[in-house]
């Protein structure tokens, strides 16, 4: 600590002979009245050998030998001492996030040095990537306005003595916007549009994945399914298989079209539009029929032809004159 005196006279007009001074952490000062500089002494450097409150303080005697009273200058508050590094960085290292506008936060740090922290720019945040950030803050978090990409930042605090602390380790975090691809279903059981008494319809998925983009990719979580009658379908965005999963039976309790629907997930939320396979045409109820022919009445025909009249309740293949049993007469 650089002192300088300036000013000292003597108004009784014996002169001023010099000076006794101290340095030291006490607030107030008894001089011994014992002279240790010249009057010409203009000040010195004085080192604080420790934290804390340091004070100068200096006395004048003139030729005569009167003492003045002494004169004390301080607090000096030294504090070498830096604060403690910021601790409990979240989110946690290698996080992943689908937020542009993170928020960044840490724990309070604390100085034992004796200064205190800083009321503003306590701490000093560097955001490496694209766009990379240099940002000071008396708060324990900062929310920046990010891309999609990789990020590492670290965190460090400053003391009322401009003492820095050592910067955290760089934590990574993945910021990924981009929606994942779904799975190609199909099935190995049935064909869609194709009607089937079958109602345990089989579904396979694969080829799922999660596109890298700006160099990141959070990978497929898993996917929300449903199975019904609605050939559209809005996904409740819930997860109800793993992205481990490959497909199922899947049952049919009424006849009529059912559709198989899925979307898919990763790992920070990002959801897809639907994928629907069908229609699974299901019938389960044979069709009925009723035969007329082109004679009125009831009354036995003795020779001739009759022609009949097959009408199906719905459309039937694979039906000819072969699948017509005839008695006591001749198919034609």
């Amino acid at each position: 600590m650089d002192i300088q005196i300036s000013g000292a006279s003597d108004p009784g007009g014996s002169g001023v002979d010099g000076f006794e001074h101290a340095w030291n952490q006490s607030a107030t000062w008894t001089p011994t009245q014992t002279k240790q500089v010249e009057e010409t002494w203009t000040g010195a450097t004085f080192t604080a050998t420790t934290n804390g409150d340091w004070y100068f303080h200096i006395a004048t005697v003139d030729n005569a030998g009167n003492w003045t009273n002494t004169v004390h200058l301080g607090p000096f508050r030294i504090d070498t001492t830096p604060p403690f590094v910021p601790a409990n960085l979240s989110p946690a290292s290698g996080s992943y996030s689908n937020d542009t506008t993170p928020t960044l936060s840490w724990d309070a740090s604390t100085d034992t040095g004796g200064s205190g922290m800083r009321t503003t720019n306590t701490y000093r945040v560097i955001i490496t990537g694209t766009p990379s950030r240099d940002y000071y803050t008396a708060n324990t978090f900062y929310t920046p306005t990010l891309a999609e990409g990789l990020f590492t930042w670290k965190v460090r605090a400053r003391d009322n003595a401009g003492n820095n602390s050592a910067y955290t380790a760089d934590h990574t975090l993945i910021i990924d916007i981009t929606n994942p691809t779904d799975p190609i279903p199909s099935s190995t059981s049935h064909t869609v549009g194709v009607p089937s008494n079958d109602t345990a319809v089989d579904i396979v998925v694969s080829g799922a994945t999660d596109p890298v983009s700006s160099g990141v990719s959070s990978g497929v979580d898993g996917f929300d399914t449903a199975w019904d009658q609605n050939p559209t379908w809005i996904a409740t965005e819930v997860k109800d298989q793993e992205e481990t999963w490959i497909g199922g039976t899947f049952t049919a309790p009424s006849d009529g079209d059912w559709y198989f629907h899925i979307a898919t997930v990763d790992n920070v939320g990002n959801w897809t539009s639907t994928a629907t396979l069908g229609p699974f045409r299901i019938d389960t109820d044979p069709p009925t029929v009723t035969i007329t022919d082109n004679e009125p009445g009831t009354a036995n025909i003795a020779g001739g032809d009759v022609t009949y009249t097959f009408d199906f309740s719905e459309p039937v293949t694979g039906f000819d004159a072969t699948d017509v049993t005839v008695a006591n007469g001749t198919r034609g």
